[in-house]
């Protein structure tokens, strides 16, 4: 299971719940306090634009939901959180138009999924989920609902959504725990639906049926767990067939899975956010990618003696240009400015450029022209804070050097070609040039103090 997926709970309730007063959403709460265990939110918060947010409790609760009635406004929500690991988020939503039904709504998110996998608890969470979520259905008729991965969820969903008509009309696709409402049940024959091949199949009133695919949801991406979903889906759609929907799970499995990453040291931070900042389904190939791919070698450097001497009518002047003026110009023309002149910020700027190379129009001889002096200097500033660099300014930026150990570096050079397209980003990448000189600065470091160590023994 992927590291980032989220448990999401999503119970989709028919009519409004307050329609008759407060007092409709007791079940609700109580149901909430009952099972959510280790999950238990430490906020609630009423309306938004009121920014009225106060600790869990059921009398802050109330409070909440009567501002929120009373102020009744185009979605009216009620948000819990918790804030520390697990991170938990949960809403409802009192009104809602779902494929011209009326209903209401509660989601509840769960972060890291991992939570529901650690093996000592994984029987007891999920068993506490079923419990709330059976809870709600007992007391609430519920047109439809799930709980299950977030990431397998929107690729099971693609063009779906929760809130379209398609989705009540009848089951696309069976999770671990689902909610069939009495409208799913009639269509799809109820006799049907209660012969369901699953770990649990329960009856709900006022007509709809709630199933369970396995005792628990820690395993969902497993062989069992799969053709468990399967065998309920094509008992429920006969029109199916089990090797086709078997295929389609098995990829969503792939996808899902988080392939072992060997991609090269020096860039493998930046290329493990790019790889999370994809979709999901692009990620097994790019991972593929990565693990394949070498940059080249920053050569963007000359040894001490063939360095340059400043050239410059004041170079105190022309390094404070360097150390101040031209980074703090480019965190602001693309608006970083939080970033601080650390090693880290390398990395996220070349997951901006990166990300947004099709904005920049790299390569372009006028954007070269402004962006090649900022992103050099910020890139060399980084360099002298963290490797004890010193710059020796020049007239041509191009021969600009930042002098670290026994080695300059060239660092508007490395910038010209990184921002020439979207693949320099990567073969010349900031983190690059700054990993090779800081791996250097510590080996002539060590090969320093050994020498002299040995010279102090003699």
């Amino acid at each position: 299971m992927l590291v980032t997926d989220n448990f999401s709970v999503v119970f989709v309730g028919a009519g409004c719940p307050v329609a008759s007063g407060s007092t409709g959403m007791n079940s609700f709460i109580e149901a909430l306090e009952l099972n959510i265990g280790d999950l238990r939110p430490t906020t609630v918060e009423g309306v938004e634009r009121f920014e009225s947010k106060w600790p869990f409790s059921r009398e802050n609760f109330w409070t909440a939901l009567e501002q929120v009635v009373q102020t009744w406004e185009p979605r009216p929500n009620i948000f819990f959180e918790r804030s520390s690991s697990p991170h938990v988020r949960i809403s409802v939503n009192l009104k809602e138009n779902v494929a011209g039904l009326e209903a209401w709504n509660i989601g509840l998110a769960v972060e890291p999924f991992s939570h529901f996998e650690e093996p000592q608890h994984e029987s007891v969470r999920s068993r506490r989920v079923l419990d709330l979520v059976r809870a709600w259905a007992s007391w609430y008729p519920a047109h439809y609902g799930v709980a299950h991965s977030q990431a397998d969820l929107d690729l099971a969903q693609s063009e779906r959504t929760f809130y379209s008509a398609e989705t009540y009309e009848t089951v696309h696709d069976i999770y671990w725990l689902n909610i069939l409402g009495p409208e799913m049940v009639r269509r799809l024959g109820r006799e049907r639906v209660l012969s369901t091949p699953a770990y649990l199949v329960e009856p709900l009133p006022p007509g709809g049926v709630l199933l369970v695919t396995r005792p628990t949801v820690a395993d969902i991406l497993s062989e069992e767990a799969r053709l468990a979903q399967a065998r309920a889906l094509v008992h429920l759609r006969p029109d199916l067939h089990l090797e086709e929907v078997m295929a389609k799970l098995r990829e969503r499995s792939r996808v899902l899975a988080r392939e072992e990453r060997r991609f090269e040291p020096d860039v493998a931070d930046l290329l493990d956010r790019i790889v999370e900042s994809r979709p999901l389904v692009e990620r097994p190939r790019m991972v593929a990618e990565f693990n394949r791919y070498q940059s080249p070698d920053a050569d963007e450097w000359r040894p001490c003696e063939a360095a340059l001497s400043p050239d410059v009518e004041s170079p105190a002047r022309e390094m404070l240009r360097y150390r101040r003026e031209l980074p703090n110009r480019l965190l602001e023309k693309i608006n970083m400015t939080e970033l601080a002149l650390v090693p880290e910020a390398l990395v996220r700027l070349d997951l901006h450029f990166w990300t947004e190379a099709d904005d920049y129009a790299f390569g372009q001889p006028h954007l070269v022209r402004w962006l090649v002096p900022l992103t050099g200097a910020f890139l060399g500033e980084v360099m002298v804070r963290s490797l004890e660099g010193c710059w020796v300014p020049r007239k041509n930026l191009s021969e600009a050097q930042v002098l670290v150990g026994d080695r300059v570096y060239l660092p508007f050079v490395r910038a010209q070609r990184y921002l020439q397209s979207r693949q320099s980003i990567l073969d010349f990448s900031l983190t690059k040039l700054y990993r090779s000189a800081e791996r250097v600065a510590g080996a002539r470091g060590i090969q320093k103090r050994q020498r002299a160590s040995s010279r102090s023994r003699h």
